[in-house]
């Protein structure tokens, strides 16, 4: 709290990614609105356990997923994005009982989104142009310093860290076409 120079701090979770483990008590929840008739559920736990650790395993599943195993698992997901948001707002708590979320931004945005099903394909090893893959969340808050809102059209993350550096007031580190230099 005494520090008076910008910091940065950057947490990576992985609790999204596969295998997708579900979260107690949201799996419950989640799996309410999805329920399993037509599941495989063989196939479809295999995706939550350490067998599935690679492209190769993965890959040689997807073609035997249906539509209601692909949307049976993506109940699992959710519950690890509910959990995973439970985590980050418990961070976002404690940085405000320490007096540091008032000049704090936070930032909550991903490397890629997840396939589930959507061209016959599942997970994120492999390379597809598709919305499933490149629409993410990029959150952005600055108590103070952005206007809240939404922004309708495609952004780029190229973009973000000159974008963190003028925030922070260090304009000075920001290279006259835009980048971090």
């Amino acid at each position: 709290a005494a520090r008076k120079k910008p910091y940065f701090l950057f947490f990576n979770f992985m609790d999204t990614h596969l295998p997708y483990r579900p979260r107690h008590p949201y799996i419950r929840e989640f799996l309410r609105s999805a329920p399993d008739r037509g599941v495989d559920r063989k196939l479809a736990l295999k995706f939550t356990t350490d067998e599935i650790n690679t492209k190769k395993a993965a890959n040689e599943l997807y073609p035997r997923m249906t539509a209601a195993d692909w949307n049976w698992l993506g109940r699992f997901y959710d519950s690890n994005i509910r959990a995973l948001d439970e985590q980050i707002g418990a961070m976002l708590a404690r940085l405000k009982n320490r007096g540091l979320l008032g000049n704090t931004v936070i930032v909550v945005t991903a490397d890629h989104g997840e396939f589930f099903g959507e061209g016959g394909i599942g997970g994120h090893l492999h390379s597809s142009m598709s919305d499933a893959g490149l629409r993410i969340p990029l959150i952005v808050w600055g108590p103070g310093l952005l206007t809240p809102g939404r922004i309708g059209r495609a952004v780029s993350q190229v973009d973000l860290f000159p974008s963190l550096l003028k925030l922070a007031g260090q304009e000075a580190a920001v290279g006259n076409d835009g980048s971090a230099g």
